[in-house]
């Protein structure tokens, strides 16, 4: 008996054991099942996990907190200080009038080098067809005069007698590209047609052209788009391809050209198409009219008055025509940069490295800084120096703009060319070089680091589960 009984206890604990085994394999079973659908869950969620999960990088990233907007203003303070007191050299800027010549003499070396640019084709055509003679002779009248003569203009005028008349239409066929270069600029017709009710005329800028009066000569520079020494290369090209003129006003009225006379109004749309067409029709007109437009340019640089700054209302530009300040009068003022190169070199060279080493003494303050209970992960404080480095240089480059541009707009608007020069000296080259390496460099350490925080917080997510088992 006492046997069967043995076996019988034996049986019984095995049956428990076994019976504890299963209950277990049941509950292991089970919290596999629950941590599965979490996972399956959480997987379904994908995009809604990784946004939050990108949320929460950018709060423990932020510098919204006290501490580092203490950080980050210091630092724009001591950048804005560097490039206060740093400043190029432009030498003392002066108007030289002496140097300039009068506008005839410009116009008599345009029309010389008009005559020169078709003299070169003329000898290209005649050399085809082997008309040595009239080669001879043409080449022995340039030795002997040193210029285009009266009796050269009529041969090569003959030579090109395709198209005549300086007007153009759109009934008429496209102005041929060697008329550019025997006629004079369209944007130089000074005279309004009597009969033009809806004329240039009719157009009042203050200081620059009056009602019921045609252009003056020593005004029709800033009165015109054509002689915008920059802006001149897109209007004034269009001009001369459609013999039209276009005024220097709100919605730039335009109008058809009779030189002298200036006609009938146009859109300055319809011309803009019709130079796209007629470059289309004969691909020469373009290149032939931008080198049409050059040669004019070339020639009223040095003129007494000379050409606009450009991209200014014609009022302004005017008022500082008046005053001597011409386009090229400011060109050589600016150039004058070179003549203290070595020192605005190192000017350059100390915005550089001295922006460099505030970033550096801001980063180390603010890592020294570090409170691992209050901060957190050292990683993540990191990417907050980070940006407060890219943010106050940043920052400071902004407000650097923001001054210059005022000193500018302010020397415009008051006819102050010392303002203007005041504000072209603050300009923060190397601060501006030195805010696009940092922001590169933190967003590429920014985006390093939340790469790895967003792969740690998914492997937590989907394959360790430590908040679900602890509960578990």
């Amino acid at each position: 008996m006492r046997k069967y009984r043995k076996m019988e206890e034996d049986l019984n604990e095995e049956f428990n054991s076994l019976k504890e085994n299963l209950n277990e394999v049941q509950k292991q079973s089970e919290n596999f099942i629950v941590i599965n659908e979490k996972r399956l869950e959480n997987f379904n969620k994908l995009d809604e996990i990784i946004e939050n999960i990108d949320k929460e990088f950018a709060e423990k990233t932020g510098i919204l907190n006290k501490k580092d907007q203490t950080f980050l203003w210091t630092a724009v303070a001591l950048q804005t200080l560097r490039w206060y007191l740093l400043e190029y050299d432009f030498g003392e800027w002066t108007i030289d009038k002496d140097s300039r010549e009068k506008a005839s003499e410009g116009g008599k070396r345009e029309e010389q080098e008009r005559y020169r640019y078709l003299a070169d084709i003329f000898r290209k055509e005649e050399k085809k067809k082997g008309e040595t003679y009239i080669l001879s002779e043409f080449d022995k009248n340039i030795k002997e005069n040193n210029k285009i003569t009266p009796k050269m203009k009529n041969i090569i005028d003959d030579y090109f007698s395709k198209t005549n008349k300086n007007i153009y239409s759109l009934e008429k066929t496209y102005i041929p590209w060697t008329d550019y270069f025997k006629n004079p600029v369209p944007y130089d017709a000074m005279k309004d047609d009597e009969n033009n009710f809806e004329g240039v005329k009719n157009i009042v800028i203050e200081g620059v052209t009056n009602k019921d009066k045609n252009l003056a000569p020593v005004k029709h520079h800033s009165a015109t788009m054509g002689h915008d020494p920059i802006l001149g290369y897109f209007f004034g090209t269009i001009n001369i391809m459609t013999s039209t003129i276009t005024i220097n006003y709100s919605m730039y009225p335009t109008y058809i050209v009779e030189y002298p006379k200036i006609q009938e109004k146009i859109e300055f749309f319809e011309t803009f198409l019709t130079s796209v067409r007629a470059g289309i029709d004969d691909f020469k007109r373009i290149p032939a009219a931008l080198i049409r437009q050059a040669m004019h340019v070339s020639s009223d640089t040095f003129s007494t008055m000379g050409l606009p700054i450009p991209f200014l209302n014609a009022t302004t530009q005017q008022k500082f025509l008046e005053q001597g300040w011409n386009s090229n009068e400011l060109f050589k003022n600016l150039s004058k940069f070179k003549e203290s190169l070595g020192k605005n070199i190192t000017i350059l060279e100390m915005q550089l490295l001295i922006s460099y080493f505030i970033n550096i003494i801001i980063s180390n303050l603010h890592l020294l800084f570090y409170d691992e209970k209050k901060d957190g992960n050292l990683k993540l404080y990191n990417v907050r120096t980070q940006k407060i480095i890219a943010t106050s240089n940043s920052i400071s480059s902004g407000l650097n703009i923001a001054y210059v541009g005022a000193k500018i707009y302010i020397g415009i608007k008051t006819i102050n060319i010392n303002s203007i020069k005041n504000g072209i000296k603050k300009i923060d080259l190397g601060g501006y070089i030195n805010t696009v390496h940092e922001i590169v460099k933190s967003k590429k350490l920014q985006e390093r680091i939340r790469r790895e925080y967003l792969e740690e917080r998914l492997y937590e997510k989907f394959l360790i589960e430590k908040k679900g088992n602890k509960n578990e």
